[in-house]
């Protein structure tokens, strides 16, 4: 049960604009500091906010596409089964 001044897992991924899984991740890392109240996890709001800025601030450095890591994963797998050798 979360309180006025704590999130749930689910109400922090929104706010954070990540899956849920991630904020579990996280959790069981320790990177993000909760606690168990009844059995459920109360994320402080605090936190959340803390994290937020945190990310807003670091810079974004493309390195290989997905996209690009997928064409050429898959151009791999096609060529390997035609029996063609890079």
């Amino acid at each position: 049960m979360a309180t006025s001044k704590t999130v749930s897992p689910r109400e922090a991924a929104i706010r954070l604009g990540c899956t849920l899984k991630w904020i579990y991740d996280m959790l069981y890392a320790e990177k993000l500091p909760a606690t168990k109240i009844e059995g459920r996890w109360a994320i402080p709001v605090s936190a959340i906010a803390q994290y937020s800025r945190k990310r807003q601030h670091q810079p974004v450095i493309p390195s290989q596409t997905t996209t690009q890591a997928g064409e050429d994963r898959i151009s791999n797998q096609v060529m390997s089964c035609a029996g063609v050798e890079k």
